[in-house]
């Protein structure tokens, strides 16, 4: 609940729209698409003051989470998904937060942002990562951090690296650990 009490942050006159770009949904597996659905059945389930929207780019997640509003947004190229698509969604949607957990806030977007950095490999070791993936997210880390209204990432040593390779202002950037899925306790 805190979590959700913090994304209100001033506005308390009425719910508030938040959206979640789920896009890491469609990826096979893997740790950012383990964050995404944890943290969106959480949310979803301790927080009944606000209006989530998820946002899909695979038409077969509709359905995933029935007590949200769900979107699905077609285009395969993440680019145009991101940059193009999504914040066209946003402003429809009227969203008034949105969360991006997948390190990146595309420049255009218009509503307050949370971005989440999962750490800066993509940064720091960018040969472990194809390389237009790594490219993607050169750039797209440290304008996202910047752009952003409040950065989360998992661990105190990828706070300091934030602070190191993008010179973000430390005070934008939340420290919350990851816990096991409940399925692994």
């Amino acid at each position: 609940k805190n979590y959700a009490s913090q994304l209100r942050n001033g506005i308390k006159e009425r719910l508030m729209n938040i959206g979640i770009a789920a896009r890491g949904l469609s990826e096979i597996s893997g740790g950012a698409k383990q964050y995404i659905e944890s943290i969106t059945k959480s949310l979803l389930e301790v927080d009944h003051d606000n209006n989530y929207c998820i946002f899909y780019n695979k038409e077969e997640l509709l359905g995933k989470y029935p007590k949200a509003k769900e979107v699905f947004l077609n285009n395969e190229n993440k680019i145009i998904w991101d940059y193009l698509k999504l914040p066209k969604a946003l402003k429809r949607h009227n969203i008034d937060r949105c969360i991006f957990p997948k390190n990146v806030v595309p420049f255009n977007v218009t509503c307050k942002s949370i971005v989440v950095i999962h750490d800066l490999l993509h940064i720091k070791d960018p040969g472990v990562y194809k390389w237009y993936d790594s490219l993607y997210m050169r750039m797209g880390i440290p304008l996202s951090v910047r752009k952003s209204d409040a950065i989360i990432t998992v661990s105190e040593n990828s706070k300091k690296d934030l602070i190191e390779l993008t010179s973000v202002d430390p005070k934008k950037i939340h420290v919350v650990h990851e816990a096991a899925d409940r399925k692994f306790r």
